[in-house]
């Protein structure tokens, strides 16, 4: 199957060998010749042979580029991670805290003091406060917490007995009870009792609105003579839930709603490109999700766009809102893994590269359960581990055309003439062996160190490369040399000794762009660069 690559990787390429004529790279010496040139002084600078990776390699990356078919044509690869929810990011369980005082009716405070005593008995239920609200918790397993009990009295007189959760377990399954002992306890003293949640479990009771935890009071009071029990507060019990972190949680936890923020992927390829058309055969997106949630989410891409930072162009892309996901099937079984695939088939992705994008901006939109709760018998589940995690795989065959590229670049240069005296002028001699289907229009601007023009090296864009021949299937068959002189008078051969920066301007074209011949990028492809100069001037020679 052909996959994607980008036309203009291999044009910006170009204009970076382009850059190596400036920037006067020296290579191998002697493989430049100089036939029939009578130079008061040649100088041999570039020779280079670049295949389509060190090409490709000097705009992007190697690790972008595959090869997508057994005839070696290229694409560009782009993976990425959109978008990645946890455990917390949906749901959580805040710290809870309940109190309650307990008073003495005339009743019990009579029976106090007549030494025939009084008790608490009861049985109460407080919310469980949670994030959504309206979830049901079946259970809830916590990997880590605390429980503080605290108990203080009011009254001067004898308590004894405990308090008692209903629906928490401790780790051996026993309901997670405290004492209350007023011996050795001064009047108004609050004393605390911790427990650690670590693998206990809580079972709430639900009433269709909340979630409740279920906590039984009995406590037997006795006389003490040196004080008279009173119709008035007596004692202060508390528990506090604190530094929650949930091991896993079953239940159904509604419709949650799932949205993100604007995501990204950066096309590297267009960093240096202005304008111009740039168009693919082909363009294919993957969005790769991995899910360890035990509940099914339907969501979609929205204000999927692709957009120039330089321009502004931006271009909407339209892509299906029916993706949904079951959710990982059995609780502690493997994570659900699903590709969505997009392609010119069902979408306009091919509308993304016309900006030349330098970014494409997804944003998603997801809700859980959208059919309502589960059936009879099944629930929804997350574990403290549970991710939704969703990749992105941009694949682009090197397959279209491109039509007038603008490159733009300022690079640092430091050329020196100085060893050879008075220069009167200098001829550049370029020879290229392209095969390449791309040609390139070129002009080089050279500046100061306070950026002001100096000159520049052409006095209009010169095609210094040309097309390679290309077959009927736009595959190279061929390559074409070129040679160019290009002389600099003693004015320009000044200015580049007092050269700072060049800015390079590439316009690039696919061989017969403007027919919108299709070409294609092969593994194959070279481009050989020979680069010489022939100096004129009061020179001396050793």
């Amino acid at each position: 199957m052909e996959k994607k690559t980008n036309l203009l990787q291999k044009t910006k390429a170009i204009y970076f060998l382009i850059l190596a004529i400036v920037v006067l790279n020296s290579c191998d010496v002697d493989n430049l010749k100089y036939d029939n040139w009578k130079p008061v002084i040649a100088v041999p600078l570039v020779y280079s042979d670049f295949d389509v990776y060190d090409i490709l390699n000097r705009t992007d990356s190697l690790n972008e580029l595959l090869v997508v078919d057994e005839d070696g044509l290229l694409a560009l690869n782009y993976k990425g991670e959109l978008f990645s929810f946890t455990l917390e990011e949906l749901l959580s369980i805040p710290d809870q805290d309940y109190s309650r005082t307990l008073d003495f009716t005339g009743v019990m405070a009579t029976s106090i003091d007549a030494d025939a005593g009084a008790s608490f008995s009861d049985v109460v239920d407080f919310p469980l406060e949670i994030d959504p609200q309206d979830a049901r918790v079946d259970d809830v397993v916590f990997m880590s917490g605390d429980v503080l009990f605290s108990y203080t009295i009011i009254q001067d007189e004898v308590f004894e007995g405990n308090l008692t959760f209903e629906n928490l377990v401790d780790q051996n399954n026993q309901p997670l009870s405290f004492s209350i002992n007023s011996n050795g306890v001064l009047l108004g003293e609050t004393v605390t009792e911790t427990f650690d949640l670590s693998g206990a479990r809580l079972s709430p009771n639900f009433d269709g609105t909340d979630n409740q935890i279920t906590l039984e009071f009995s406590i037997s009071i006795s006389n003490n003579s040196n004080h008279t029990a009173t119709a008035d507060e007596a004692i202060n019990i508390g528990v506090d839930l604190s530094n929650i972190q949930i091991d896993y949680i079953t239940g159904y936890f509604g419709q949650l709603s799932i949205n993100t923020d604007q995501d990204s992927v950066r096309i590297k390829i267009f960093d240096n490109i202005i304008n111009g058309t740039f168009a693919l055969e082909e363009a294919f997106i993957d969005l790769t999700v991995e899910n360890s949630f035990g509940l099914p989410v339907d969501f979609s891409l929205e204000n999927v766009t692709s957009f120039n930072l330089e321009t502004g162009e931006e271009i909407e892309l339209s892509f299906p809102t029916d993706l949904g996901l079951d959710g990982q099937s059995t609780l502690g079984g493997s994570p659900e893994e699903v590709t969505f695939s997009f392609d010119n088939g069902n979408t306009n992705v091919v509308d993304l590269l016309e900006p030349t994008p330098k970014v494409i901006y997804f944003a998603l939109n997801a809700t859980s359960n959208p059919n309502g709760p589960p059936p009879p018998g099944e629930f929804n589940f997350i574990t403290h581990d549970s991710r939704l995690d969703v990749g992105i795989d941009v694949l682009l065959p090197l397959k279209g055309y491109a039509r007038d590229i603008l490159l733009i670049d300022t690079l640092s240069i430091d050329i020196d003439f100085d060893e050879y005296e008075e220069v009167d002028s200098i001829e550049f001699k370029i020879r290229t062996m392209n095969g390449f289907p791309t040609t390139g229009e070129v002009q080089i601007v050279f500046l100061d160190e306070l950026l002001s023009p100096l000159d520049s090296l052409f006095e209009t864009p010169s095609p210094i490369i040309q097309s390679g021949t290309v077959g009927s299937d736009g595959i190279v068959t061929s390559s074409t040399e070129t040679t160019q002189l290009i002389t600099v008078n003693k004015v320009k051969a000044d200015n580049l000794s007092n050269t700072n920066k060049v800015v390079v301007m590439a316009i690039l074209n696919t061989n017969n762009s403007q027919s919108e011949d299709i070409v294609r990028f092969m593994d194959d492809y070279r481009l050989q660069l020979n680069l010489g100069a022939k100096i004129y001037g009061n020179i001396e020679v050793e």
